[in-house]
């Protein structure tokens, strides 16, 4: 079964719009990253912070992404535009 994992970054004041300029470049390659089943980028209504809801085959495969993410200067990328960010892992429960 597949996990979710919500991504939500804390955007700094007056920021976002460069972010979301940001994740349009680079999202496409998360998409396309073994193992993301799914995944769409949602912003806020206070438009305070962008949270990506992303499915993965396993967190392993997420986790994997996440290493080659830093592994590739994410952390130094987003620093201009973020200023905390958090990740919760989600198994389905039930569909209906």
């Amino acid at each position: 079964m597949t996990i979710f994992a919500l991504v939500e970054f804390k955007v700094k004041e007056n920021k976002l719009n460069e972010f979301l300029d940001f994740t349009k470049q680079v999202l496409p390659d998360t998409r396309n990253y073994e193992g993301c089943v799914y995944l769409k980028s949602t912003v806020s209504l206070d438009g305070q912070k962008v949270v990506l809801i992303e499915e993965w085959e396993t967190k392993e495969h997420h986790e994997k992404y996440l290493k080659w993410r830093l592994d590739n200067g994410l952390a130094q990328a987003i620093e201009p535009f973020v200023s905390d960010l958090s990740t919760v892992y989600l198994n389905t429960k039930d569909e209906y």
